[in-house]
């Protein structure tokens, strides 16, 4: 357990805030760090040429570590969108393609592929489940000769369902299947190996679990991949010697060599990006291990002691999560308990019929017996 991290952050109005799955706040560091960045734009005279390069380059080498890959290999964008977008829209599809998507995936991410898909004739084709999670098994037995591309989200914004992202990222190495990941109910919060888990495609917002600004996200592209994914959009700092504001490359330019080819629209926003490096950094200082540790050691304590009627709803995984999604059978008792935590000013969110709980290393133990006292009623 993280004894002393809720000294990290402001007060959150005197309310008890288990809901990081919707927004994270910012550490008091990175509030800091947005604070010392305004003279950027307030002063335009103090900015440097190299500014839109470094900020980005800056935040790239701090989220790296935390999903096991090297900076230059991170594109930034403003959401997990942006990477989903870059990989769907430029992948090389081939007529009757299929690509895998769970039926209740994050909407952004059916809309993203499936629209993908129908423009270059190939076919999504929606993964269900009757329990409104969907487990690792039921998605590996919906491939066909003809998949091309896995959408999945590592952590289900809903239940908390955690895929098998060991099993799932084998398998579709060994059948040649493009992995799209999204992870942004788990970056920041779990130790990620995306190339070792052959990943192919890992997007993420920045302003949840990696208590960033909203607005903020970022995306790791396999290297093999690069000349593969056609940019569909193109940026000035996409090409080779765009530092050099003196000589722009134009007749002739080359992509440059890195990820900042996929990079969306001005990047570099001073205190969007400033502040989610400095999050990324703070995350990287406390320790992954030790945040995995603790969140799920406070969801443990929750589940073990949940009142009836309530359960968890998610399968269990080899990896525990970060979200804990509470129901029952008539969900009448959900949304009144809901209310009742509502009026007591915890901070929750309903999803689906479910009670949604993910809390981060400033919630502790005496939150989640406030919680439980409630939930009996």
């Amino acid at each position: 357990m993280i004894p002393d991290g809720a000294r990290h952050f402001l007060d959150f109005d005197g309310e008890t805030y288990l809901n990081c799955a919707n927004q994270g706040p910012l550490p008091r560091v990175t509030i800091a760090e947005i604070e010392s960045a305004l003279p950027v734009k307030a002063y335009p005279n103090r900015v440097p040429d190299d500014i839109y390069f470094r900020i980005p380059n800056r935040a790239r080498a701090a989220i790296a570590p935390l999903i096991g890959v090297r900076p230059e290999e991170i594109t930034i964008g403003t959401g997990a969108s942006h990477g989903m977008n870059v990989a769907a829209l430029g992948f090389p599809w081939r007529e009757g393609d299929e690509v895998l998507i769970g039926a209740d995936e994050f909407p952004s991410n059916i809309y993203i592929w499936a629209n993908a898909a129908r423009r270059a004739g190939a076919k999504p084709v929606f993964v269900d489940s009757p329990t409104r999670t969907l487990p690792t098994a039921r998605l590996l037995g919906a491939v066909t000769e003809r998949t091309r591309a896995a959408v999945i989200s590592l952590v289900d914004f809903g239940s908390g369902e955690v895929q098998d992202l060991d099993r799932l990222g084998a398998v579709c190495a060994e059948r040649g299947i493009f992995l799209a990941v999204d992870a942004t109910q788990a970056c920041g919060v779990m130790p990620l190996d995306a190339p070792a888990q052959h990943v192919n495609l890992l997007a993420a917002a920045g302003y949840k679990w990696m208590l960033g600004p909203y607005g903020t996200g970022f995306a790791w592209l396999d290297p093999a991949w690069w000349d593969r994914i056609d940019p569909t959009y193109v940026t000035w700092t996409a090409a080779e010697g765009a530092e050099n504001f003196n000589t722009l490359p134009r007749a002739g330019w080359q992509w440059v060599g890195t990820a900042r080819r996929f990079d969306a629209p001005e990047a570099a926003s001073f205190l969007n990006l400033s502040g989610l490096a400095r999050s990324a950094e703070w995350i990287g200082e406390i320790g992954l291990g030790a945040i995995h540790e603790h969140v799920t050691d406070l969801l443990a304590h929750l589940e073990r002691d949940l009142p009836a009627p309530f359960r968890r709803r998610a399968t269990p995984s080899p990896v525990p999560g970060p979200i804990l999604a509470i129901e029952a059978d008539d969900p009448a008792p959900v949304h009144a308990a809901y209310r009742r935590l509502r009026d007591a000013r915890i901070r929750v969110s309903l999803r689906e019929d479910a009670i949604r709980v993910s809390p981060h290393v400033y919630n502790t133990e005496a939150d989640v017996e406030r919680l439980l006292r409630l939930l009996a009623g």
